[in-house]
C-alpha cells in the first residue's frame, strides 16, 4: 500500500526521443523522471543498454567470461539509469548463472541464482511459476 504502480508503454531501456516518439502517436507526452532529467550521458546509457541486451547473448555462445562482464555492465547501467524493473534485473542476473555454470564456476552461479530469485519474488510473487523454478535451483 502506498507505491506507486507503473505501466510501461514503451521499451523502457529506449532513449528519451525514442520512448517520446512512440507515444506521440497518442497524443501522450511522458513526464516521467526519466524523460524530465533528460541528458546526454542517460542518452548515451540509455543507446548503450539497448546495444548490450542482444549483443550479451551473442557474445555468451563464444566466450562467457565476456557474456559475464557485458551483464555487470548493463546491471551497472541499470542502475545508472535508476531503472528497478525487477524483471529486467532477473533475466539478466539468471544469464549470468547460466554464464557462471558454463565456466564452472559454482559459487559465483549459486551468487546470480539467489539474485534472479530474489527479483523474480519482488516482480511477480512467491508462488509464480518462474519464482517456483529459481527457488529450485537456489536449493540445488
Amino acid at each position: 500500500r502506498g507505491d506507486e504502480l507503473c505501466v510501461h508503454y514503451v521499451d523502457v531501456q529506449a532513449t528519451t526521443s525514442e520512448r517520446q516518439q512512440a507515444l506521440a502517436p497518442y497524443g501522450f507526452v511522458c513526464s516521467c523522471a526519466a524523460c524530465r532529467q533528460r541528458s546526454g550521458d542517460s542518452e548515451g546509457r540509455r543507446q548503450r543498454l539497448r546495444d548490450l541486451v542482444p549483443r550479451v547473448s551473442q557474445v555468451g555462445a563464444e566466450d562467457p567470461a565476456a557474456a559475464l562482464e557485458l551483464v555487470e555492465e548493463t546491471l551497472r547501467l541499470y542502475d545508472e539509469e535508476a531503472l528497478q524493473l525487477n524483471a529486467l534485473r532477473k533475466f539478466a542476473c539468471y544469464y549470468a548463472f547460466q554464464l557462471a555454470l558454463r565456466l564452472g564456476d559454482l559459487p559465483q552461479a549459486e551468487s546470480w541464482i539467489q539474485r534472479a530469485y530474489e527479483h523474480s519474488l519482488l516482480c511477480h510473487g512467491p508462488a509464480h511459476a518462474a519464482t517456483c523454478c529459481l527457488l529450485d535451483y537456489c536449493r540445488d
